[in-house]
């Protein structure tokens, strides 16, 4: 205060609420902006400079938020060792302020909105700021999500959303209370007026369904049933036959373990469904019939009513969303030119580039691959899954061993038990012959999951070369050089050769997720069906994305091991990312059979020879189901 006399200090008498706190700080504040500053917070150094600089460029823009670090350690620092959570808020919609307070704990807001919308509501104890905000939002303010990590969050325990669990619950429901009341809702969604009651039932199910994985913590979605199931039911009351708040009510009560009245919900919601919504809702009512618990196995349905005005750009994750579906039909081609104009539009979208990064490498083009990986790391550098992006490529592809470990190596400062990069950079040791070090990061592996196979038996090979007992690998010899002596070997039918190839090969190489393919059906083809089922499983875990790969270990479990229920899962995983997968129809048509669920096996064939007319073996399989329908 002596050196800077903006500086101001003020001590009460006695402790007051959090937001009677923040509210003597707005009363005595003389900036243009308001930011609260926690005791369990750390900023970021340029965090605040950033966010005022979008605030100074932009006057229709009268909140700034981004996204927070989440540790477990008081008095935390960025660089630390320790593991901490990324937590990626959405973009804005005054709709997901029911889910979430999605602006974060601490926006930088200008300093007139309290004299429009008035100061916290100090009566608050947990919820003053998701009150403030939703009524920010009812007022018709805009807030913007900032593309950076504002700062360093403790997740205290004894903090008060902790603390006062019964307050917090009190508080919400006060504000559903509050803001569902219709001539508030439909501020909240930038509409005059509801014309109808269907036109506001459409409005409260767009709220329910936007709160499926509508933010991002660590990489994974993050959901909101209850909230949603809330707003469904509000939207029943004014249009009891809406199908998408029917239907997704129904996935919310079959995962709660109530399959009965989803059933109910999924035949109420397919009665007064569209066609298009038709076999999204039969396929959730097989789902729940069958007693399925798990979110991704159903289809969620939404409400297209984003009231996108003319001549507005939409936002980077606005864009992103309408790509995904590109990417989950197989379209790489599209979603990369796609994802080509999301980049131009939003040069800081990282996200964008780690796709890019996927979709050139699966298509070839390594270089482009390369350029776009290292855009996403070095634009969030803090995003783990990013930065092991880049590293895996600089290890498998560009031959940089020692630039992709100091990349492992960062990982592992941040999640010291990420077991995924203990293995691979035990692996990069080996390839660097520091046998010593690679011991001990498989060594760590088996500490944490001591029933780790590879790790296992990578330790019983150092231990044998570190004694002299087994040669050292032969290193001279790329991946690429060594797997096509393999496939040489194979292609010729000396398939013992080719078997010794391949299994020196993942020695050096354990990454290798063909040449553990290969491996699988070499050892299959000569009986040996206990070393082809281990060799088809890593080749899967270690490329999931590679659909042969599933398949062929989705066939050995089913054909060969009789575990319907594995193969099954990985059939039904497959015709999610590719609809129209005919082996995978076949293989879950004869699954249906085995378990004696012709009814659904028939529908298995039909759909198989509604694509392929000519389908020989489906057609086969439908006639025999018929007569042994009708021999019943």
């Amino acid at each position: 205060m002596q050196r800077h006399d903006h500086v101001a200090y003020l001590r009460t008498a006695k402790r007051e609420s959090v937001y009677g706190a923040w509210n003597r700080g707005v009363r005595i504040a003389r900036g243009n902006y308001f930011i609260n500053a926690n005791t369990d917070d750390r900023f970021a150094d340029d965090a605040l400079e950033k966010m005022a600089a979008i605030l100074d460029d932009d006057i229709g823009v009268h909140a700034v938020y981004g996204d927070w670090l989440q540790t477990t350690v008081e008095n935390d620092t960025f660089d630390s060792p320790t593991v901490k959570n990324y937590i990626s808020y959405p973009q804005f919609d005054p709709l997901l302020l029911f889910h979430s307070q999605i602006t974060s704990h601490a926006a930088l807001i200008r300093r007139q909105v309290f004299d429009q919308i008035g100061l916290y509501d100090d009566s608050f104890r947990v919820y003053g700021d998701r009150e403030f905000m939703l009524r920010f939002s009812a007022n018709g303010l805009t807030a913007k999500k900032m593309a950076a990590v504002v700062g360093l969050y403790y997740k205290n325990p004894r903090g008060l959303e902790f603390s006062e669990p019964q307050a917090g619950e009190y508080e919400y429901v006060k504000i559903l209370d509050r803001f569902l009341a219709p001539d508030v809702f439909i501020g909240l969604c930038d509409e005059v007026e509801a014309a109808n009651k269907k036109k506001l039932a459409r409005l409260y199910t767009r709220a329910g369904a936007i709160g499926k994985d509508f933010f991002e913590f660590s990489g994974r979605a993050v959901s909101n049933l209850g909230t949603a199931g809330i707003l469904f039911g509000k939207a029943l009351e004014f249009d009891g036959a809406n199908p998408v708040a029917l239907n997704n009510l129904g996935i919310i009560a079959s995962i709660g373990g109530d399959t009965v009245i989803g059933s109910r919900l999924f035949e109420k919601a397919l009665a007064a469904s569209e066609p298009d919504q038709r076999s999204y809702i039969r396929t959730n009512i097989k789902r729940a019939q069958k007693g399925t618990n798990r979110l991704r196995a159903y289809k969620w349905c939404y409400i297209d009513n984003s009231k996108q005005k003319e001549n507005v750009m939409k936002s980077a994750e606005e864009m992103y969303q309408e790509i995904q579906p590109l990417i989950e039909n197989g379209w790489y081609d599209v979603a990369a030119r796609a994802l080509e104009k999301l980049s131009e539009a939003y040069p800081d979208f990282a996200v964008a580039y780690n796709d890019l990064g996927v979709l050139y490498y699966k298509s070839g083009d390594k270089h482009k691959a390369q350029v776009n990986y290292e855009k996403a790391a070095e634009l969030q550098p803090e995003n783990i899954t990013f930065q092991k992006n880049l590293a895996d490529y600089y290890y498998v592809e560009s031959g940089r061993v020692e630039d992709a470990l100091k990349i492992y190596v960062k990982v592992l400062s941040i999640h010291p038990e990420d077991v995924e990069t203990l293995l691979i950079t035990g692996h990069i040791c080996v390839a660097l012959q520091n046998f010593d070090d690679a011991r001990d990061f498989y060594q760590r592996v088996v500490e944490i999951e001591p029933w780790h196979a590879d790790a296992g038996r990578n330790l019983e090979k150092l231990e044998k070369i570190l004694s002299g007992d087994s040669p050292k690998p032969d290193l001279t010899r790329s991946a690429d050089e060594m797997y096509q002596t393999a496939h040489s070997a194979m292609k010729a039918g000396r398939s013992d050769e080719a078997i010794s190839k391949l299994e020196a090969l993942v020695e050096t190489f354990p990454d290798h997720a063909m040449a553990h393919n290969d491996l699988g059906v070499l050892y299959y083809n000569t009986g040996d069906k206990k070393r082809a089922g281990e060799y088809y499983l890593k080749a899967a875990e270690l490329k999931p994305e590679d659909v042969t790969f599933q398949k062929n270990l989705a066939d050995f479990y089913c054909i060969e091991l009789g575990q319907y229920e594995k193969a099954m899962q990985i059939y039904v995983q497959v015709l999610e990312r590719f609809s129209e997968d005919v082996e995978a129809m076949l293989a879950i048509g004869y699954i249906c059979e085995a378990v004696n669920k012709p009814d659904d096996a028939r529908e298995f064939y039909q759909r198989v020879v509604d694509i392929e007319p000519w389908n020989t073996e489906a057609r086969q399989k439908l006639d025999n189901l018929h007569v042994v329908k009708q021999a019943v």
